[in-house]
């Protein structure tokens, strides 16, 4: 949602996110996903969507790539706790 929601998006650009995003494995929100991104969420007065992104990460043990350096440095701060 996030990718395919910029506004002036080319059909090409949505063509090749959508490739992109195909070869990708999606995960489902489980609790412990749901708890990890409370914690996060409450630490780290993050939005929400960062903060599921995060909870995802750190429940799965993922290195998270993002251009987004506050993100990273909060979860580099929660992973090295």
């Amino acid at each position: 949602m996030e990718l395919l929601g910029f506004p002036g998006i080319t059909n090409f650009e949505q063509h090749a996110i959508k490739t992109l995003l195909n070869k990708m494995v999606c995960l489902p929100i489980t609790e412990d996903i749901e708890t990890a991104t409370i914690i996060f969420k409450q630490c780290h007065k993050a939005k929400l969507p960062d903060a599921i992104i995060a909870g995802t990460a750190i429940t799965h043990k993922l290195e998270l790539l993002t251009l987004d350096k506050e993100l990273s440095n909060r979860l580099y701060h929660t992973n090295s706790i």
